[in-house]
């Protein structure tokens, strides 16, 4: 039985990595439009200024914006009243600044999933609002499983993240990326997943 659950996680985990956007080199040239779908309300003007200063490009947006921003930016991801595309942005930046934001990275991955209002039937629109925000949280358990390597104090928080979150999946893989710290192999998670999608 206990095969059975691991084996279900895992497939649940393949089926999120497969459908999570492409983030590639090609990916990342039309930066340039998505920036400026960003609302002036969502970022602070000093942030703004600053992108509309500088040429396009993930490094110079993830420079752009300053640490105590990063805060904000973490509540834009969780307000689940902000479009998708949005919220998606703003992770990737969270994601791209790497150890500066690590803490709001934690915020998201350790962050519950919002409750089901009722039976979630298969195929519905709740069901897909919940794989929305599981495939958040699973993206910043990610990007903090990259870091852990380089940044050893991260593993306590690590461990946090596999206690306080109440998902079977998303406690599942945090507890893949706490192993491979303790085994003295950071980045089990992100060779994990590597290995599945392959």
């Amino acid at each position: 039985m206990r095969r059975l659950w691991i084996a279900l996680l895992v497939g649940v985990a393949v089926f999120f990595i497969w459908s999570r956007p492409d983030l590639g080199p090609v990916a990342l040239t039309g930066l340039s439009r998505l920036r400026l779908t960003i609302p002036s309300s969502i970022l602070p003007a000093s942030a703004t200024a600053s992108l509309t200063a500088r040429s396009p490009g993930l490094g110079t947006v993830a420079h752009a914006v300053e640490n105590e921003e990063y805060s904000e930016i973490a509540v834009t991801v969780l307000d689940t009243s902000a479009s998708k595309d949005m919220r998606r942005l703003l992770l990737h930046k969270l994601v791209a600044a790497g150890l500066p934001a690590a803490k709001q990275l934690i915020e998201v991955a350790s962050s519950p999933l919002p409750e089901a209002a009722g039976e979630m039937r298969p195929h519905s629109a709740q069901e897909m609002r919940v794989k929305y925000e599981r495939s958040l949280r699973i993206t910043a358990l990610e990007a903090l499983d990259k870091l852990t390597p380089d940044n050893p104090g991260l593993s306590e928080q690590m461990q946090n993240v596999a206690l306080v979150q109440r998902d079977p999946m998303l406690q599942f893989l945090a507890q893949v990326s706490v192993s491979g710290i303790q085994q003295g192999r950071p980045g089990k998670l992100v060779r994990m997943i590597d290995k599945i999608v392959q």
